[in-house]
């Protein structure tokens, strides 16, 4: 009964310049590493370490991240690292994986269909590697399984119903189901699913272990189990070491703008401060918000990383505002009379319009 961790997706060398700044990117670097040496470093007490592709983010690495891979596998001597690469990381002529010097517990699936047999586990793994960024024809091909040992199967893919179409693998959940494997460790999704089945065949995506945008909001890791003949118990366990969050604060009974940043702030407490948020206000409010840029700057220390959405909107007395004697109250009473004469199903409309042109004489914008 073999034991194993899967993951995939870990995209080391993301160069986070479009969200981050230069120094939070280069940060951010570092942590995916750390967070796969962690990974590594759990693999120690396992059999097998299985990589379901996009291990790197594009096809050439810099020396520092091709010496941290040799480094991490070359840790857990004990523990067999089985790869294969997606479309991030293609297996071609001039990939890593094949220019470079891997250990000996490293096992790195070609472009064509291959498997890899360990006598002392009783098990046959099968796996094949995407060689350009697009794969548009399914990488499953029937595969030779031994039948009294537990087989696996590492791929890079989507599994899509019968007739789908995918540019990266499209793998059949029928055809899943008729390969006969035990276990199929999946990449290339980035939301882990569970554990799944397809007939009998167990198959799982653990998405990103770290996640690089609000795309991929909460909490991110790997699986971490057993596999024997027809059966697999596996665990999905959270390794991240920060959150994207995308949050709303709503301010209906905030008074101010500063209890407003009070309410934001209790919210990053309670979720925590190392996380990259985005918090979305919204509401009905009786003051004036600040700028989004002023909001993000009184919040800035408060987290890792922040962007701030202003969805609020003014809290008028609409029968006070028509009696003013001003252009306002003569725009008030103008749009009310409009939109009496509304058929019912377009009145929303004219209200939106008349909360819009309030907007505009109050800030001086339209949001």
């Amino acid at each position: 009964m073999p034991s194993f961790i899967h993951t995939a997706d870990i995209h080391l060398d993301t160069p986070f310049h479009a969200r981050f700044t230069p120094e939070e990117a280069m940060l951010r670097r570092k942590e995916v590493m750390q967070t796969f040496e962690r990974i590594c470093q759990e693999a120690k007490q396992k059999d097998l370490l299985l990589i379901a592709g996009d291990l790197v983010n594009g096809r050439f690495l810099s020396g520092e991240i091709v010496a941290f891979l040799q480094r991490c596998f070359s840790s857990i001597p004990d523990t067999q690292v089985i790869l294969v690469a997606g479309n991030h990381d293609p297996m071609t002529d001039e990939s890593c994986f094949l220019t470079q010097t891997w250990g000996d517990n490293v096992h790195i699936f070609g472009r064509e269909m291959e498997y890899i047999d360990f006598p002392l586990l009783k098990t046959r793994i099968h796996g094949r590697s995407f060689s350009s960024q697009h794969q548009e024809e399914t990488l499953l091909t029937p595969l030779t399984l031994e039948k009294d040992w537990c087989n696996i199967l590492v791929m890079h893919g989507d599994v899509v119903s019968d007739g789908g179409e995918s540019a990266y693998n499209p793998i059949e959940k029928s055809a899943l189901a008729q390969s006969g494997v035990d276990y199929a460790a999946l990449g290339h999704i980035h939301l882990s699913g569970g554990l799944n089945r397809a007939g009998t065949v167990y198959y799982a995506y653990p998405g990103i272990p770290e996640g690089r945008g609000f795309s991929e909001e909460g909490l991110r890791g790997y699986f971490a189990g057993t596999v024997e003949k027809g059966f697999v118990d596996a665990t999905w366990i959270p390794v991240c070491k920060r959150q994207f969050l995308a949050e709303q604060v709503d301010l209906f009974n905030c008074r101010d703008s500063i209890e407003a940043v009070h309410c934001a702030r209790q919210l990053i407490e309670s979720k925590g401060h190392e996380h990259c948020y985005r918090i979305t206000f919204t509401g009905n409010i009786s003051f004036i918000m600040p700028q989004t840029s002023v909001l993000c700057e009184q919040l800035k220390d408060d987290c890792f990383s922040l962007e701030v959405i202003d969805e609020t909107r003014p809290a008028y007395d609409l029968e006070e505002l028509r009696k003013e004697n001003t252009l306002r109250g003569a725009f008030v009473q103008e749009m009310l009379n409009e939109i009496s004469r509304m058929p019912e199903a377009e009145r929303a409309r004219g209200e939106l319009a008349l909360m819009y042109g309030l907007e505009a004489m109050e800030r001086g914008r339209l949001s």
